[in-house]
């Protein structure tokens, strides 16, 4: 059996999608310009390389996600997905799932974005098998913390883990992924797809076997 993983901010889709949620909300008049405009520096910032992803991911926790009540949220999961997915779905990399779900190949979806946002997705795709990052709540369901931020090296923890829970014999393990954060992720698959790489994540390829899409 072949294991596919796939990542998805910038990978499987275009972008961010928690960014895309909050833009979403925004439009909606869900929430305030002065909400948005928090996450919206912080995603700048990342993007440009002055924060890591699990610095940016805690500072739009706690001025954004923090006290939100889940409910809340996940009512507009459904709608935004319907309404965005065919805009923001990366074909080339989609042809790639498309593929390896028609093959009945074992496919894994990972993300560091939320898991209300990432469950969903992967049910719309059709993916059985997600991980995302998840929170915290309290008895009337708002968001009080963090429980585990699903970055590269929980990622390959967690497919470790997957694969020994499921006692899945796989003949090998194939990844798609854009950032150098999943390189622990990367380096467990033995056949590697890099997704618009920056330099950093292509030099860290540059002697071992790789496709860049």
């Amino acid at each position: 059996m072949q294991v596919v993983v796939f990542d998805l901010d910038n990978t499987l889709i275009r972008g961010n999608i928690s960014f895309r949620f909050y833009l979403y909300l925004f439009l909606k008049r869900k929430i305030s310009l002065f909400k948005l405009f928090y996450p919206l520096v912080m995603f700048v910032k990342y993007n440009l390389g002055f924060l890591s992803l699990i610095d940016m991911h805690h500072l739009v926790f706690g001025n954004f996600l923090k006290n939100q009540n889940l409910c809340f949220l996940k009512d507009y999961v459904g709608p935004f997905l319907e309404e965005k997915i065919s805009k923001i779905i990366n074909i080339p990399v989609y042809n790639h799932l498309k593929y390896h779900l028609a093959k009945k190949n074992h496919v894994i979806l990972m993300s560091s974005s939320p898991d209300f946002l990432v469950g969903p997705l992967a049910k719309l795709l059709n993916i059985k098998n997600s991980f995302a990052t998840s929170y915290l709540l309290d008895k009337s369901g708002n968001v009080t913390g963090i429980d585990y931020f699903l970055e590269g090296r929980l990622k390959a923890q967690f497919l470790d883990d997957h694969l020994r829970a499921n006692k899945l014999e796989c003949e090998k393990v194939t990844g798609f992924s854009d950032s150098i954060d999943d390189l622990p992720l990367l380096e467990r698959c033995s056949e590697v797809y890099l997704v618009n790489p920056s330099r950093d994540l292509i030099e860290k390829f540059i002697d071992k076997p790789h496709k860049i899409i």
